[in-house]
């Protein structure tokens, strides 16, 4: 047989013709004990037509050092005061030059051979969201979850307590012509700015799924996941009103009961270590949809009797 074997360079080139440029921007403070396998996540992805930016919010706990460590690999990073994790998305994608963006937060990691399954995705279906699913790690506990993404319509994000559709963002990658045709990230938002994003970006596009895992979500005790429940849940509820003028009907009854007990729910989480807060909780829900919450009310009270009874002893 007469012929030249390509060189990996050669072949990389061949395959980055083939394959649209991926914009990843990682924005970091202070998460020094996870950074590293986040960079080399993305690095050793091994993608030909990659663009990476790390943007730090002026870490103090030496996340600096570690990507000095890596910047001869990366596109861009910075270390300064910024207004927040918004704050840094934005200045990112304001230098992206990919066909498709995504975000990787800094306590996270993308598995072996993501960035290619999503790339091959996106050549198929240009001008599509591409998602696909991702394990939540659960650092307290060492349990891991696949979480799968389906459903991803603008209806059904927006009508989020209906339970039609399921999306995780460290699998979600979206064009960045849609991206900056909507506006790009609200800095309005603390929590579901990504939510926000998605339910704009579905008015413009419609979302193709890979089968494959693509990241592991990190559960620690200082992630907003473990640390801001209630909160979340409030901007989830907020996001979704915005958007209720462009549907043709919305459950507010079946929306309200559904914050109710998630409430509910986070005031049962909260007992018996915080009961000040579970009962704050608890009032709030009763408060937003009394009718639905006698289950729930038995549940927290049976709870707290409970756990405010002295110890036997035997």
């Amino acid at each position: 047989m007469n012929g030249i074997v390509p060189t990996d360079e050669e072949t990389k080139a061949g395959m980055a013709e083939d394959l649209p440029r991926i914009t990843i921007v990682t924005p970091s403070y202070n998460q020094a004990a996870f950074l590293e396998q986040t960079i080399l996540s993305v690095l050793e992805q091994d993608y030909p037509n990659l663009q990476y930016m790390v943007i730090d919010g002026s870490s103090t706990d030496g996340s600096v050092d570690i990507i000095r460590r890596y910047e001869h690999h990366l596109d861009l990073w910075v270390s300064e005061p910024d207004e927040g994790q918004y704050h840094a998305l934005q200045k990112g994608f304001a230098h992206a030059k990919g066909d498709l963006l995504g975000w990787l937060n800094s306590d996270d990691v993308y598995l072996p051979g993501a960035l290619l399954n999503v790339g091959r995705a996106y050549s198929q279906h240009p001008g599509s969201c591409i998602a696909g699913p991702v394990i939540n790690f659960d650092m307290r506990s060492g349990k891991e979850t696949l979480v799968p993404q389906f459903g991803i319509t603008f209806e059904n994000m927006v009508k989020f307590w209906e339970l039609q559709c399921s999306w995780h963002q460290p699998g979600f990658f979206f064009p960045r012509a849609t991206y900056e045709l909507v506006g790009g990230v609200d800095g309005s938002l603390n929590y579901l700015m990504d939510l926000d994003l998605i339910c704009r970006l579905l008015r413009h596009c419609q979302v193709e799924y890979v089968r494959e895992p693509i990241a592991r979500f990190r559960l620690h005790d200082s992630s907003k996941t473990c640390t801001a429940a209630r909160e979340m849940l409030m901007e989830v509820s907020t996001v979704s009103q915005r958007y209720w003028p462009l549907l043709e009907s919305v459950d507010r009854g079946r929306h309200n009961r559904f914050v109710a007990q998630r409430l509910a729910g986070l005031a049962l989480r909260s007992l018996p270590r915080r009961p000040a807060e579970a009962v704050r909780l608890m009032l709030e829900s009763i408060r937003r949809s009394p009718a639905a919450l006698p289950g729930g009310v038995l549940r927290v009270v049976k709870r707290w009797l409970y756990t405010a009874q002295p110890s036997r002893q035997p």
